[in-house]
């Protein structure tokens, strides 16, 4: 990512960022190989994630065209006080950097992009599909070496309501901003997954913030969880979910599992360790899928509207590989 300044009135202070440190769990990375992911895997057998899926629900990678519904899904799914004080909603300018940014990162040979697309467009929305897993629209806040980076997985429960901007509402829950954008609206949710680095520690570096996004606020949070974030994995390989929205039509229907397991058979399948930050409604969620609590950090966030400020909680998580059935 890369984004800018708001009025000091909003800035917090960096004296209100609160560490709860746990020991870092120990780990033997293993000596194999990685694999890269191939469109193959993008297939339906049993043991695949779209085996959970809704049929009309499949996996593919990301292309170009795709990226301006991508950050309009991310934009409807963050609804927390950090994202909407990060990147004020309606901006160009924040908008535009986040389609740059995007863009930017998909040459990245170690990140996987994927989305989940509905092949029967807007005659699913609405058409009775059960909930299944009670689960979050995105995963990962977070903005760092220019890109998407700490902080930005959270499959935030209280992101996933709905409310504020990205409402739900005409053809597959897209409003008519998204139609004037010419955006695919079959598109319902999407991920990014960065690929094992053993021996490298996390990049800590931090892009340029666009005009009109809060910079100080960016800074403070976005540099504290990529400091966690090496100092909870240091140099040890491990399968990032750096990035996860899903629309919030869509929540609940199984699309964000999918993008998960995606990327978790491919750490258990190598024998390495999954990272990810989450907020503390989504820690069930992650939980459920073999994540552990390593630590949390709490930041207060103050706005025009809330003076005395808000806290947001950061939680980190790890996940050991499951061993090979």
């Amino acid at each position: 990512m890369r984004l800018r300044s708001l009025p000091p009135s909003i800035v917090p202070s960096p004296s209100y960022c609160i560490s709860t440190r746990r020991p870092v769990p120990a780990f033997q990375p293993p000596t194999i190989t990685i694999n890269h992911f191939a469109s193959s895997r993008l297939s339906s057998s049993p043991h695949s994630p779209l085996s959970k899926m809704p049929r009309h629900l499949t996996l593919r990678p990301i292309l170009f065209p795709d990226i301006p519904r991508l950050v309009t899904i991310y934009f409807a799914a963050f609804q927390n006080p950090h994202s909407l004080a990060c990147w004020p909603r309606g901006v160009p300018s924040v908008r535009k950097w986040w389609e740059e940014m995007i863009g930017d990162e998909l040459g990245d040979p170690d990140a996987l992009w994927v989305k989940v697309v509905d092949e029967q467009g807007a005659a699913s929305n609405g058409s009775g599909m059960g909930k299944g897993e009670e689960e979050g629209a995105v995963s990962g806040e977070g903005a760092t070496r220019g890109c998407a980076g700490a902080g930005m997985n959270a499959w935030e429960q209280d992101d996933c309501t709905g409310s504020g901007s990205g409402s739900c509402c005409g053809s597959g829950g897209v409003d008519g901003g998204d139609r004037e954008r010419g955006e695919d609206s079959n598109i319902v949710a999407f991920a990014k997954w960065v690929r094992p680095k053993p021996g490298v520690e996390p990049d800590t570096s931090l892009p340029l913030w666009p005009t009109g996004a809060n910079k100080p606020l960016c800074e403070e949070t976005f540099g504290a969880w990529a400091r966690e974030h090496v100092r909870l994995m240091g140099t040890r390989g491990h399968w990032y979910l750096e990035m996860l929205a899903t629309h919030p039509t869509y929540q609940g229907r199984g699309a964000g599992s999918a993008l998960m397991r995606y990327g978790l058979e491919q750490a258990d399948e190598g024998g390495w360790e999954a990272y990810l930050e989450a907020s503390p409604d989504a820690v069930r969620l992650y939980t459920k899928h073999g994540f552990e609590e390593a630590e949390v950090l709490d930041t207060l966030i103050r706005t025009d509207d809330k003076p005395d400020g808000v806290v947001y909680r950061n939680v980190f998580m790890i996940r050991k590989p499951k061993p090979k059935s």
